[in-house]
């Protein structure tokens, strides 16, 4: 059987690449009585020798004049059976091309769409042609409504879209004549286009660009006059308010307008006859904002904003197109009001007019620094503040689609409570066992009550002990749980403000004058010590010694201690008193009846006090007890040396007193109930002397603790 190109025409009257041909063959043996006879089956194919492939398409341009230009990938021909490329087009277009090289094609401008493909023949005798997919050139239709818009329409190459084609086709206007802009790029599928004309009157072209790789697809280039009818768009304000960067300051801000033919905004704002006026100008389509002093205190403002566009109208006078104005956006305006005890402020605001608020956040404005401190949908609200610190408040509204204004500032210092001009704490002093506290304030500010502390000097903390109210510049307080005889009290104030507020600071500390010492009954010595005074402004001048017998220190000081160390911690004095109690011829002995010296240091303060004040501090009284003292001679010499025999005695009572002399047969003498009164070696009965002799004395006296004693002995009396 001998094939040939015919033999590739199959039953459909098509060249194929392969047509099967079916062969039965029978086989029967010669050998067997009965031949075994056999089937077979055999199925031929008879292949097309050299088919190429089809090629494809790559892009269709279209040049300034219209010419469209066809480009294909070229062919592979190992077998040399390639005939020739076919270009067609569903319209026609029937063109051979013989040269394998060859990749484009050239036709004459046909205005309108066509649809192309490519065949490559190829095969036996050039029997078959294969065919690429059909694509179509993009073909621009430009329509002028006449309304200041232009009209885009095209079609896509192929459908779906090709694996190497962009996704987004290019829209290009050409103003002026050879310069070429990209307005827009729109979706492989988007068919269509509005352009809005931004040019007063001019000729404007439109040209298509599909990315593509490994050539880009273009469509023809279309034009028509075209004039600008259209206004500027209406501005949306975007926020009327303070301009925070800049103190005083009013900033209005509003959107790009979305003609770029834009020329300016004009901004708007009520006289005072309520009549919207232009304010001022503002030149360039990217200028979205202006900045003008005024005080928005005197608000709330009103404000709007119109467009305009290089095209002037037809009417007289001539005025460029403007757009209808904004809505009216209103300011806010912000008023604070301070609670200093509270140390809280309390704020209040307009509401902000024109936009839709989702919420107001109010800001802190510290020492420089910016801070967000709450947010509300309330008018109204009530924030944290510190005394003596300056502020600055402002709200923000914040608008759904995320812009904002600032109202007006409120800024302050928040006033601390009325602080006193001065505060001395003047005085403690000791009276009987209790001590007095004077502390001197500045009570014009409202210093509501002085808090007084004290603890054992040196020792531990301080302890409150006494909120006084204050009802004038002095203040007092007595403190009748000090243990003055048992140490030294320091004492302190602080005063509790207008507000009820404790100061943190204090005044000078004021120390007691603890007294303390010791008798030596023997010498007849008393040594004293104290430690100094402290809390005078203008310093301790000099320590005064009172002394008293009876109980009062009416008496003048019996010493002053001057010339003071100011860091002496301790002073100290020794007193005599032997001369007080041996001199029996004065009444001086009966002062010590109750058997007790007691002292007294008062520390005065030197001139000077910045106050203008004197003051004097004394200290406990610290009382010495003596016991009962006798002492009786065991002889006298009446007209001589020692001419009378008493005894002396100390610290007894008066009037419990008993004094005899008896002979040895116990005859009284002499008997007496003074205790200053002696024998004078007389006998009481009739006046006469005693003999020498030794004599027995009785002597009975009740002591300061009350208790009776008697004293019994022998005296030689010696003439």
């Amino acid at each position: 059987w001998q094939t040939d190109c015919n033999h590739l025409v199959n039953q459909y009257g098509i060249v194929a690449d392969v047509v099967p041909y079916n062969f039965v063959f029978r086989v029967q043996d010669d050998f067997c009585q009965v031949p075994k006879v056999s089937y077979a089956t055999v199925t031929i194919k008879v292949v097309n020798p050299g088919v190429i492939p089809p090629t494809s398409i790559t892009c269709i341009q279209t040049a300034p004049n219209g010419d469209l230009t066809i480009n294909w990938n070229s062919s592979i021909n190992p077998t040399n059976s390639f005939v020739s490329y076919r270009l067609r087009s569903l319209q026609g277009l029937d063109i051979t091309i013989p040269d394998i090289s060859t990749t484009s094609y050239t036709i004459p401008a046909v205005n309108a769409v066509h649809d192309f493909y490519i065949g490559v023949q190829s095969g036996c005798n050039g029997n078959i042609i294969k065919y690429s997919d059909t694509l179509k050139n993009i073909h621009l239709v430009l329509t002028n409504p006449g309304n200041g818009t232009a009209v885009l329409q095209w079609n896509t190459p192929i459908n779906p879209q090709g694996p190497n084609m962009n996704n987004f086709v290019h829209i290009y206007r050409e103003y002026p004549t050879n310069t070429f802009e990209l307005i827009d790029s729109v979706p492989y599928a988007t068919l269509q286009f509005k352009d809005t004309i931004d040019i007063c009157s001019d000729l404007i072209g439109y040209h298509l660009v599909l990315p593509n790789y490994p050539c880009s697809y273009n469509s023809n280039y279309a034009y028509d006059t075209f004039e600008d009818m259209i206004t500027p768009d209406i501005p949306i304000i975007l926020g009327a308010g303070a301009d925070t960067s800049q103190n005083g300051n009013v900033l209005i801000t509003w959107n790009q307008n979305g003609q770029e033919d834009t020329y300016g905004y004009v901004i708007y704002t009520f006289d005072g006859n309520g009549f919207l006026f232009e304010l001022d100008t503002v030149w360039g389509w990217q200028n979205t904002s202006y900045t003008y002093p005024d005080n928005l205190a005197n608000g709330p403002l009103s404000y709007s904003v119109a467009a305009f566009d290089s095209c002037f109208t037809s009417s007289f006078p001539v005025t460029y197109q403007t757009s209808a104005k904004a809505n009216i956006n209103k300011t806010m305006i912000l008023v604070g009001e301070i609670q200093m005890c509270e140390k809280t402020a309390t704020f209040s605001w307009t509401p902000y007019v024109g936009r839709a608020v989702s919420d107001y956040r109010i800001w802190k404005k510290q020492n420089g620094n910016w801070e967000i401190i709450l947010s509300t949908n309330e008018t109204t609200a009530i924030v944290n503040v510190d005394n003596g610190e300056s502020y600055c408040f402002y709200v923000e509204a914040v608008f759904n689609d995320g812009n904002s204004a600032f109202s007006s500032p409120s800024c302050f210092v928040v006033p601390s409570p009325g602080q006193p001009s001065f505060h001395y704490f003047e005085l403690v002093t000791i009276h009987d066992e209790d001590v007095i506290l004077t502390d001197y304030i500045d009570a014009s500010v409202g210093i509501q009550a002085i808090q007084f502390e004290r603890r054992r000097a040196f020792d531990g903390a301080f302890e409150i002990i006494a909120t006084v109210p204050v009802t004038s510049n002095f203040t007092s307080f007595i403190d009748e749980t000090a243990n003055v005889n048992e140490y030294s009290l320091e004492y302190r104030t602080t005063f509790i403000d207008s507000c009820g507020g404790l100061a943190p600071n204090y005044a000078n500390i004021n120390r007691t004058i603890y007294l303390s010492g010791n008798s030596d009954e023997y010498n007849l010595v008393n040594s004293l010590i104290w430690n100094r005074y402290e809390g005078f402004n203008a310093g301790v001048s000099h320590y005064l010694i009172y002394r008293t017998l009876n109980g009062s220190f009416n008496a003048g000081p019996i010493a002053q201690i001057s010339n003071l160390d100011n860091n002496q911690a301790l002073y100290s004095y020794t007193d005599e008193i032997d001369n007080l109690i041996s001199n029996v011829e004065s009444n001086v002995i009966s002062d010590y009846s109750n058997g007790a010296v007691c002292y007294r240091i008062v520390a005065v303060e030197k001139t000077g006090n910045i106050f203008g004040l004197q003051d004097s501090s004394q200290s406990n009284d610290l009382c010495l007890n003596y016991k009962s003292f006798v002492f009786i001679p065991n002889a006298f010499t009446p007209g001589g040396l020692n001419p009378i025999f008493i005894p002396v005695i100390t610290n007894v009572s008066e009037t419990n007193y008993s004094f005899e002399i008896l002979n040895r047969w116990g005859d009284i003498f002499f008997s007496t109930h003074d205790i200053l009164q002696g024998w004078d070696g007389k006998i009481d009965s009739n006046g006469k002397d005693a003999a020498n002799d030794i004599y027995r004395y009785r002597i009975e006296f009740e002591d300061q603790n009350g208790n009776f004693h008697t004293k019994t002995g022998m005296v030689s009396l010696l003439r």
